[in-house]
């Protein structure tokens, strides 16, 4: 059994116009699957482990490292440093090694918010169109996502705009909506160290834990080569990869960006960044002004 209920699939379209977009999913904040969207891009011919590999051999790059279930939950403790070729090899290993590459920058913002100094994978730029749906005045961030059968992204929310681009595997994603967080046993989040996530395993029957689990709802999309998945902020998602996948994801701030970051659950992030960040900064300055 698994947590909570499916209530069907995603839509699947094909490409839609940028203001057909805008008006039928961004402004209802509605998900959806762009099918076959990211076919035209030079990466889902050129990009494979072995030609990656080849290419940035002895870079080195940040892992994740994956529980016994091949289960990551993105804490920093988690993250280990390693060469790409490294990566690559022991991806393709049997069984394979229990890493997940995430955040592998390819582009950055320049604003006060940004996570990167610079990115890890520039040159990757080349090979990937940011889809014509998005302003590139208002991208936030694009990565690079590698990962082997069977690895899982837990449950979690993310505080921008998102498209997932799968250039070659396939993903699974369960999407659940903003509305039910109250079902998703959240502790606070000034006391947690990455506020986005739910303790919940959606994959195992989880009501003895965390009963609220019970009524959840969700639906589901499966991502073949060239798909695109447009996710709102806010929306909750689990992610499967069932075959080695290589993806990049695009994260942008709508116009609407800065005051849904108060509604739920995206105000979690925001008190954890004010706490985390913020309060800091402030102290610092207090007590330089104080000298």
């Amino acid at each position: 059994m698994s947590a909570g209920l499916c209530i069907g699939e995603l839509g699947r379209i094909a490409a839609p116009s940028r203001e057909d977009f805008r008006a039928r999913y961004l402004r209802r904040r509605e998900p959806i699957v762009l099918r076959g969207a990211a076919s035209v891009w030079p990466a889902t011919s050129k990009w494979s482990l072995k030609a990656l590999a080849a290419r940035f051999h002895d870079r080195r790059v940040y892992v994740q490292q994956l529980d016994a279930n091949h289960v990551t939950r993105y804490e920093s403790g988690k993250r280990r440093q390693i060469a790409f070729g490294e990566f690559c090899v022991g991806l393709q290993a049997t069984p394979p090694a229990p890493y997940y590459l995430v955040l592998a920058n390819m582009l950055t913002s320049k604003s006060w918010l940004a996570r990167f100094e610079s990115p890890m994978f520039p040159e990757l730029m080349a090979d990937v169109n940011v889809p014509d749906l998005v302003p590139l005045s208002r991208v936030f961030e694009m990565n690079l996502w590698i990962g082997s059968a069977g690895t899982t992204s837990n449950l979690h929310f993310d505080p921008f705009d998102n498209l997932l681009a799968v250039v070659s595997g396939r993903k699974c994603v369960r999407i659940f909506s903003p509305n039910q967080s109250r079902r998703m046993h959240l502790d606070s989040a000034l006391a947690v160290e990455n506020p986005l996530h739910s303790p919940i395993d959606v994959m195992a029957d989880s009501s003895d834990r965390y009963p609220e689990a019970a009524g959840l709802r969700y639906r589901t999309a499966v991502l073949e080569p060239g798909d695109i998945l447009y996710m709102p902020a806010g929306y909750w998602h689990h992610v499967v990869t069932e075959e080695t996948s290589i993806a990049v994801n695009v994260w942008w701030r709508d116009s609407r960006w800065l005051l849904e970051q108060f509604g739920t659950p995206l105000r979690r992030n925001t008190l954890w960044f004010i706490k985390q960040k913020l309060m800091p900064r402030a102290r610092k300055l207090g007590d330089a002004g104080a000298r």
